[in-house]
């Protein structure tokens, strides 16, 4: 190999490692928390379909409906891990856990 040849190979990678390094791809770091686009928090934030319940006898209907995704607040609240299980210290009850809203029973033919 010639002198030649090997400055131009130097040349070639040192030139190819500074054009990585100039065009390199950064994660966006915008600091805290952003709200998704508006279209796509209306389909978040869209309350939940009611599940329904009925008894052996067809006679009581139970319309049961979860709340919808938690807040930044509630995700991002201290929590303590214990044996694979997350705690939250505030309520001393397993943390992220899914409660149904209250919703009455209806007797079959009687709504209200």
């Amino acid at each position: 190999m010639t002198t030649q040849n090997k400055i131009s190979r130097s040349t070639l990678c040192l030139a190819l490692v500074f054009f990585l390094l100039a065009f390199q791809v950064q994660a966006q770091d915008h600091g805290g928390y952003q709200r998704p686009a508006e279209v796509i928090a209306r389909l978040i934030d869209a309350p939940t379909t009611p599940s329904v319940s009925i008894d052996s006898k067809a006679g009581w209907m139970l319309l049961m409906e979860y709340p919808g995704y938690p807040g930044i607040e509630e995700v991002s609240a201290k929590e303590l891990r214990i044996a694979d299980t997350r705690i939250d210290p505030a309520t001393n009850d397993r943390s992220g856990r899914t409660h149904m809203m209250d919703e009455p029973a209806h007797e079959k033919g009687r709504h209200g």
